[in-house]
């Protein structure tokens, strides 16, 4: 990448009262002191943050995120040396027999395998061989989410830059020659902007496609729709016990009978029981209300029920979707971007 100057500095945002190249000589320090703490962070042997890109600094969650969640120090990121993301592919776009067959190979059975033989070593049976490959899943969607944030605001920094560019020239505060010289280095930023964000949403494709096919070569099943459908966990709520009432009776909001009636139970009512019988009086939950009720108006018959299930995507599945929508998110915003530099483009005609 060539280096730019001071005098060559984009602002980062509009508006800028006394104009773009007026506005340029109050930023240098600060441009200066964000670029001193971060010259070490690097991308492809260069660095994340410059002099003279004030956006740049939006780069630096995204390397953060691929340094530190896609390490190539992690055993996920390890095994997938050579992995595609067919698998990922067909699961989001419905194709999901077209994806296995393009993800399916040599490389990505290597990866399956040793992060799975990873994954074993500390799991007692399929139950928690899964709830771990999910568990890498939730820590690398908290990734994925800062992801997002970051390329947002990154993507809207760059646009401003492009939309104030246009702006000044076409109020006279820049010439075409200037102009054409901070266009070029936009440009130029924005090729270092499409890189890193690239690179971050490569590997999470990959992450979520390993975890896609880890849950299948665990659950012995080669429909990865099966393997990321809605899993049924017993619910953390204790079962409660049932009893009916022998005849109707007040529901009433104290163990007394001069206390007040907030219901009438019909004969043959489903009530919850909540304490136990005290003074001839039982504590129970009926309709949605709590009250209490004459120990003697409920038959003899118990019933234990347990809460329903808990049903829920598996997390591999939420993180395959995160994935999905940063991806959809950033072809969008990188198409108003193309827009709006087309446009100034056109200026400059």
């Amino acid at each position: 990448m060539r280096e730019y100057k001071q005098n060559q500095a984009i602002l980062p945002a509009r508006p800028v009262p006394t104009g773009f190249a007026l506005g340029l000589a109050g930023l240098m320090m600060l441009n200066g002191c964000v670029t001193a703490n971060n010259q070490t962070s690097m991308v492809g042997g260069q660095p994340v943050v410059v002099q003279g890109d004030l956006c740049s600094i939006h780069r630096q969650p995204i390397a953060d995120i691929q340094r530190s969640t896609f390490n190539e120090g992690d055993v996920a990121t390890t095994a997938l040396v050579g992995i595609g993301v067919g698998v990922l592919t067909g699961v989001l776009s419905g194709n999901s027999t077209a994806g296995i067959a393009a993800g399916v190979g040599g490389a990505l059975a290597t990866a399956l395998v040793s992060y799975l033989d990873n994954k074993r070593q500390a799991s007692k049976d399929q139950a928690s061989l899964l709830a771990a490959i999910d568990g890498d899943a939730v820590r690398d969607g908290a990734g994925v989410d800062k992801v997002a944030a970051a390329v947002s605001s990154l993507r809207n920094c760059r646009l401003q830059q492009f939309q104030q560019l246009g702006d000044d020239l076409k109020a006279g505060k820049i010439t075409k020659e200037q102009a054409r010289s901070q266009f070029q280095t936009l440009t130029e930023y924005r090729k270092r902007d499409d890189l890193i964000v690239n690179e971050v949403l490569g590997s999470a494709e990959k992450r979520a496609s390993l975890y896609t096919q880890a849950r299948m070569k665990t659950m012995n099943t080669d429909n990865p729709d099966l393997a990321l459908g809605i899993v049924e966990t017993p619910a953390a709520a204790p079962a409660v016990i049932v009893q009916a009432t022998k005849s109707s009776t007040p529901l009433r909001n104290a163990a007394s009978s001069s206390a007040p009636t907030i219901g009438q139970l019909p004969a043959g009512s489903k009530v919850e029981l909540q304490g136990e019988n005290a003074g001839g009086w039982t504590q129970v939950r009926a309709n949605g209300q709590a009250g209490y009720i004459r120990s003697s108006a409920l038959t003899e018959s118990v019933k234990k029920v347990a809460p329903p299930p808990v049903k829920k995507p598996p997390e591999v599945a939420k993180f395959a979707s995160s994935v999905k929508t940063i991806k959809k998110q950033n072809e969008s915003s990188s198409q108003d971007l193309a827009s709006m530099e087309e446009s100034v483009r056109t200026l400059l005609d």
